[in-house]
């Protein structure tokens, strides 16, 4: 899976917002990706990349195991909103259309929204909520 590589004069923010939107364009990029990558661990390759990663968490003032959660809470967020995206892109074609007829107006309407949405909109909007308080 693709890891953000860190960028010359990058915030802790940035870094953080950058490489949840690259995670998120490579699980995307495979059907069922979030579900293959679930409980998968840094390979050989990746190691030096990540050490990095860790590295400028530290400097940016978290200590080892702050940095480590925030990091690791970023892609725990990722990994859940493309899981939740993938299953709704696959669930959309199974909806009861005549239940649509029944169904609520804003519930209607918000589900229009989510069907209408690459969710890149939403990711962000849950990104900001989420890390706004690191």
């Amino acid at each position: 899976m693709a890891i953000h590589y860190l960028v010359e004069g990058e915030t802790w923010q940035e870094f953080l917002r950058h490489n949840a939107l690259n995670f998120r364009r490579a699980l995307l990029s495979y059907r069922d990706g979030a579900k293959v990558h679930l409980g998968t661990r840094p390979s050989a390759e990746q190691y030096a990349t990540v050490e990095k990663q860790l590295q400028f968490m530290i400097d940016s003032g978290f200590s080892l195991k702050s940095g480590l959660y925030a990091v690791s809470a970023v892609g725990h967020f990722t990994l859940g909103s493309v899981l939740e995206q993938q299953e709704h892109l696959a669930a959309m074609g199974e909806r009861d259309v005549e239940q649509d007829g029944a169904m609520p107006l804003l519930l209607k309407e918000a589900i229009q929204i989510m069907d209408n949405d690459d969710g890149t909109e939403a990711f962000l909007f849950g990104f900001r909520i989420t890390y706004s308080r690191l």
